[in-house]
């Protein structure tokens, strides 16, 4: 399963995406379960415009019928928090986004989200915030963001100069979060408690 991407839309790109991984009926956000794992693919794909109330109300049912206990990690294409860097061609600042920290940080703090997993800048970077973990991934191919000239405040770890993914391992009370070099040497390692 995918979820899509600013670069999904551009040039009206959406219906290739759609004919390439979804099938008839399949929503833009969706829920997936796994025992006492929980995963939720919101549909963010700039900013917090796409996050409609249908959504947002969407979200908070999905979380209120999981238990406290149990493990819960949200996705999107579009970060939560995160540093960035000015883009010149949308003449917009690509680091923390009001409006995505307003409406969301609350609701995943409220429910306990243990991890938010997202893409859109091209950099590795772990943050958290008020006991929320996130992790951007967006180094798994194209050019890498450079010229960062925001920081956020609440980054831990932040990459723009290597390629590679992240390898998740979910026990009982942690995710491992393991950031792997393109060649497969361990950029960065994190345990992320999920009790």
């Amino acid at each position: 399963l995918a979820i899509p991407g600013n670069h999904d839309f551009i040039v009206n790109g959406y219906p290739a995406f759609k004919q390439a991984f979804m099938q008839k009926g399949d929503k833009l956000y969706f829920r997936m379960d796994n025992g006492t794992v929980h995963m939720l693919f919101i549909f963010m794909v700039w900013d917090d415009v796409e996050f409609s109330k249908k959504q947002e109300k969407w979200l908070i049912k999905q979380l209120e019928e999981i238990p406290q206990e149990d493990t819960v990690i949200v996705l999107s294409h579009c970060y939560v928090t995160g540093s960035g860097y000015y883009d010149s061609a949308a003449g917009k600042n690509w680091g923390d986004i009001p409006g995505v920290i307003e409406r969301l940080c609350p609701i995943f703090e409220k429910y306990g989200v243990d991890l938010h997993l997202s893409g859109h800048n091209h950099f590795f970077e772990m943050l958290n915030k008020d006991g929320v973990d996130y992790m951007i991934l967006g180094s798994m191919g194209g050019k890498l963001d450079e010229n960062l000239i925001y920081q956020s405040p609440y980054t831990q770890w932040l990459n723009n100069t290597d390629f590679g993914w992240l390898d998740m391992q979910i026990y009982k009370n942690h995710i491992e979060l393991t950031v792997y070099k393109s060649d497969g040497s361990i950029l960065k390692t994190k345990q992320v408690a999920t009790y």
